[in-house]
């Protein structure tokens, strides 16, 4: 059997929405929950469902499992870094005489398939979900990319930047964007590495990109927002820019000075060497070390060190009001929903201004109000405009974990999704990221509704997609098609196969198979429409394989609004 071309669109249209947003009024904690509830809960903290995943968080009740998910530390498969040396160390073991493993220095090169293998890997594989999931919203917001021409080939520098989110994704914000600040990847792709004071003379000036994407992206944005993450509006009901252009100046001129690890005797030079795996450097001579104003009347006094500055800087970020609504919104809606009502964002952005110990900025407690508000835990029944899209990558780990993909190798090289999903990580086309947040479709627009990933839903997009999904759910382990010639060269020691032996075991209880797939892949809302669908095909595919009537059920669902929006 080859498998064919899936063209029919999801019907997303279909979906109904509110006129106005559901606002809860407080927080609450219940320590039991369905099970629908528990993979409502999995789909917003981890990369996907399983169900062992779901009687673990049964079992400990909210709080706990989240207890023991901030208590995990980075390991050797939580470290995207780590895993992409040891995949292409073993790679060039095996096979000495490749010549991408021909290395003059001895150091083994590394292609940018091994740094998303890698991603992926630690993902699908490694227990610390929350952390993993956190990260990948965090490389949305402080974004870089390998579309940029000088980091296109360094995947394993990326990799290190990635490491950086990971470590910090559960620690405390201001921390995190000092990193985010100094890495040289962000210096290079941002352009504030070798960025120098003036020399008029010479018509030299300090580059300003980074100085506006830390405001307008990484902390506070544009405008003035209350604590709810409604704007401020002055006497004339218009809103109240959070800087100007004085600002940004000032700002490009505290990130003077920094250049690549050792690179402080060719800062002024055109021979430079670019080091992307140490943290960049300071150089004084090239630092402009004048008095500065920043935003909200902050003061940088003349003569600090270079370091110093950035930290009075980094400061008056994270301590303007703006930092808790414009950060936990962001989260929010990467995480949960994309239409957070201001009650929600308030509610975060009170966890993000004190954790309940006197810290600002602890992401940890931050993550715990979001996913434990009332808005999140109520879900669908509180709000039927409650939900987000799918994000392409987020399809594709949902049915990976939840049927326990693996390949013979260990490995994932899921080219195809850039391709027909127009993701990957790390590989957005600007620093706005794939979507921006306030994007909306025009039937959103309409009802005053934001939809970020919606961006990403174009007509070719939407059914390049489906296709890929479609012939995800036919890579079923000990299927016999996959063994069909005209497969040959698609499928290899890297393809990710998906188990069902289970679900292939419950062929003859319709009802109880069906409940698992809805459990598994959209969280105990699967329409009666679908899942009466679903029964239908079942006793029409009565004389097919079992696998293939398995994978017939898990296209239909994947296909469906059911899936692509998440609960």
């Amino acid at each position: 059997m080859s498998i064919g071309l899936f063209t029919a669109l999801p019907l997303l249209a279909q979906l109904v929405l509110p006129d106005e947003d559901a606002i809860f009024a407080d927080r609450f904690y219940p320590t039991t929950m369905s099970s629908g509830e528990a993979a409502a809960f999995l789909q917003r903290a981890t990369f996907g469902v399983r169900m062992e995943d779901i009687d673990q968080l049964q079992s400990q009740g909210y709080s706990a499992w989240l207890d023991e998910q901030l208590a995990l530390e980075m390991t050797d498969v939580t470290s995207v870094m780590l895993l992409i040396e040891e995949a292409r160390f073993a790679f060039c073991q095996n096979n000495p005489m490749d010549e991408e493993c021909e290395s003059e220095d001895g150091e083994v090169p590394l292609h940018p398939a091994d740094r998303e293998a890698a991603w992926w890997e630690a993902a699908m594989l490694a227990p610390d979900q929350l952390r993993q999931r956190v990260a990948f919203a965090l490389s949305q917001i402080l974004v870089v990319s390998d579309r940029h021409d000088e980091l296109a080939d360094h995947a394993l520098a990326l990799a290190f930047y990635y490491d950086l989110l990971l470590e910090h994704a559960l620690g405390n914000y201001r921390e995190l964007l000092e990193e985010v600040s100094l890495s040289p990847v962000m210096g290079l792709y941002l352009s504030h590495a070798r960025n120098r004071a003036a020399v008029p003379e010479l018509n030299i000036r300090p580059d300003e990109n980074f100085a506006r994407e830390i405001m307008q992206l990484f902390s506070i944005g544009l405008i003035e927002l209350n604590s709810d993450g409604s704007p401020v509006l002055d006497s004339q009901g218009q809103t109240i820019a959070t800087y100007g252009q004085a600002e940004v100046k000032d700002m490009a001129r505290i990130f003077t000075g920094w250049t690549y690890a050792g690179g402080c005797a060719e800062f002024a030079s055109d021979d430079f060497e670019i080091e992307l795996l140490e943290p960049m450097e300071s150089c004084p001579t090239y630092h402009d070390s004048g008095s500065k104003q920043l935003i909200n009347g902050v003061q940088v006094p003349a003569g600090q060190t270079p370091l110093a500055d950035v930290q009075v800087a980094l400061d008056a970020l994270v301590n303007h009001p703006n930092a808790g609504p414009f950060i936990g919104r962001r989260l929010i809606q990467s995480l949960v929903t994309s239409n957070p009502s201001p009650a929600y964002i308030g509610r975060v952005a009170a966890a993000f201004a004190d954790n309940g110990q006197g810290e600002r900025g602890d992401l940890a407690a931050v993550v715990r109000a979001i996913l434990l508000d009332s808005e999140a835990l109520a879900g669908v029944s509180g709000d039927p405009a409650f939900g987000k899209l799918r994000e392409p990558i987020l399809r594709r780990s949902a049915i990976w974990r939840s049927f326990n993909a693996q390949s013979t190798s260990g490995r994932f090289y899921p080219w195809d999704v850039l391709y027909a999903g127009g993701q990957r990580p790390l590989g957005a086309p600007s620093v706005f990221n794939f979507f921006l947040p306030d994007y909306a479709s025009d039937g959103l627009i309409d009802q005053g509704l934001r939809g970020p990933e919606f961006q990403l839903a174009s007509d070719d997009l939407l059914t390049l997609n489906a296709n890929l999904m479609l012939n995800e759910s036919f890579t079923l382990a000990g299927a016999p098609w996959l063994d069909d010639p005209e497969l040959e060269g698609e499928l290899d020691e890297n393809t990710a196969l998906m188990r069902v032996d289970i679900e292939m075991a419950l062929l003859n209880q319709p009802d109880p198979l069906i409940d698992r797939l809805d459990l598994l892949l959209t969280a105990g809302n699967l329409s009666s429409s679908l899942r009466q669908e679903l029964s239908d095909r079942l006793n029409a595919s009565v004389d097919e394989p079992p696998h293939l009537r398995v994978a017939e059920l898990i296209a239909l669902i994947t296909a469906s609004s059911d899936f692509l929006i998440q609960r």
